[in-house]
């Protein structure tokens, strides 16, 4: 932590004396007027509430200075060392690198990013100064750090001025909650600092996430990648759209229907429909239940996807996915490159027996997956793919997720992984006249398993 930033905090801690301080750090455009908003609210019942409300781009430091003048709120800026007095409402904290100074002067702290679409900005840092932490629900660019902070009730999630209004009224009324809750975080920080620290190597990874663009209509939203789309259009997750093209090379009919797609670009595409399952899928056949865009089906696929790929996994690339809003729900879209010249493995092991070495090398694939705790839901035979540079990646990743050490410390879900797989093969076996599989060769697998450094139960 720099040196500075405490002396700074520590230089203007006496001018707060008396006052509630609520931090709103690294906010953005359209946020600014939610805070706001509740602060109004706020300020009647709890006039000792000082808002130090941070920007997040320099660039729109005069025009939040504008909506305060427009709100009639008592402000003075920190680009002109103004300093606030006892009928200062909020603090506009108009500068650089001072964001550290200002967490450490607040009794609670609302992270930037997440009530719009942006996907959040860092929590860690008010974690390690021990503050209790709001954010709103659009969390994905800091999706790891989030997921153990809500396991352990460790954060406030808000979503609306409502629930700002009764979040900070709650935090005031009740001064203790805001502490032990800063304390479940600063535990959080500090058991996990190994971990915190591969969050933060990964949250950095996670910044080109912001590359990713949206297009919007009234009814539905759309995430895509300008670099594999450079002229996105909604009608792309219509299979007639590409038939009209004639662009669609083939489809996949398993449990239901997947299009492949020539591209502008050279390479293919799949589009894949998101469909309910079990009993529920014959009654509502692909109409989820209302929540967040990005906690849909899709988004939290493409999310998922764009993570391992930073992690350079052998996955396929997310080129757009879509939440499409109905009267009940929602329904989803995903289209996802095409990795070319691949034979999945139930098929290749109708065509020819794997060696030792590749039952090895895919043992120490599985591996580097779960030693991201990345969980492949179902991880079966149809899943993986091996091309012809003798390369094993892992596809369909539909309600898969991260999972933190600390929520699974028992780590056997990874056993759990390697038992579906072998069912899924053993499954095949019985099932198909000609199948190159024998049950003991699976300890080629785990040994390449076990050889790059993940533990699991041995598996008979």
């Amino acid at each position: 932590m720099p040196k500075s930033s405490t002396q700074l905090a520590q230089s203007l801690q006496p001018l707060l004396q008396g006052r509630i301080v609520w931090v709103a750090g690294s906010t953005h455009a359209g946020e600014d007027e939610l805070l706001l908003q509740a602060y109004q609210q706020l300020k009647v019942q709890f006039p000792q509430l000082l808002l130090v409300l941070v920007p997040r781009h320099p660039e729109r430091f005069d025009l939040v200075a504008q909506l305060l003048q427009q709100q009639q709120l008592k402000f003075v800026r920190r680009s002109v060392n103004g300093l606030p007095d006892a009928s200062t409402e909020v603090w506009l904290g108009d500068s650089m690198g001072e964001l550290l100074s200002w967490y450490q002067l607040a009794d609670f702290v609302f992270i930037g990013g997440s009530l719009i679409e942006r996907g959040g900005h860092n929590p860690l840092e008010a974690m390690a100064f021990s503050k209790a932490v709001l954010s709103g629900p659009h969390v994905f660019n800091f999706q790891l750090v989030f997921q153990l902070l809500q396991q352990q009730q460790a954060y406030f999630p808000v979503a609306t001025v409502s629930d700002l209004v009764s979040t900070v009224t709650q935090l005031i009324q009740q001064p203790e909650l805001a502490i032990q809750t800063g304390e479940k975080g600063l535990k959080l920080y500090l058991q996990q600092q190994g971990a915190v620290a591969r969050m933060m190597e990964q949250v950095n990874h996670l910044l080109p996430m912001a590359e990713i663009k949206k297009l919007s209509t009234n009814s539905a939203l759309a995430w895509f990648d300008p670099h594999f789309y450079p002229n996105f259009e909604m009608a792309y997750f219509h299979s007639e759209f590409w038939q009209q093209q004639g662009l669609v090379s083939g489809q996949s009919k398993g449990r239901n229907t997947v299009w492949f797609i020539r591209q502008q670009n050279g390479k293919e595409a799949v589009l894949r429909h998101y469909y309910r399952g079990g009993l529920v899928g014959k009654l509502n056949k692909d109409k989820f239940w209302p929540e967040p865009a990005a906690q849909s089906r899709a988004m939290a696929e493409f999310s998922l996807l764009w993570q391992m790929r930073l992690w350079t996994l052998p996955v396929p690339r997310p080129c757009a996915a879509l939440y499409q809003k109905h009267a009940f729900g929602y329904s989803a879209d995903i289209l996802i490159e095409r990795i070319p010249d691949t034979t999945d493995l139930a098929h290749l092991l109708q065509q020819r027996p794997l060696t030792d070495t590749e039952w090895r090398q895919l043992g120490a694939v599985i591996a580097s997956f779960h030693q991201h705790q990345v969980y492949h839901s179902d991880l079966n035979c149809h899943n993986i793919l091996l091309d012809k540079q003798g390369q094993f990646w892992l596809i369909d990743f539909d309600k898969c997720a991260i999972r933190l050490a600390a929520d699974y410390p028992d780590q056997s879900w990874k056993a759990q992984n390697l038992q579906r797989l072998l069912r899924s093969l053993n499954k095949e076996q019985q099932q198909l006249p000609v199948f190159h599989w024998q049950n003991d060769q699976f300890a080629a697998l785990q040994l390449g398993y076990q050889q790059a450094g993940c533990q699991s139960q041995q598996i008979s």
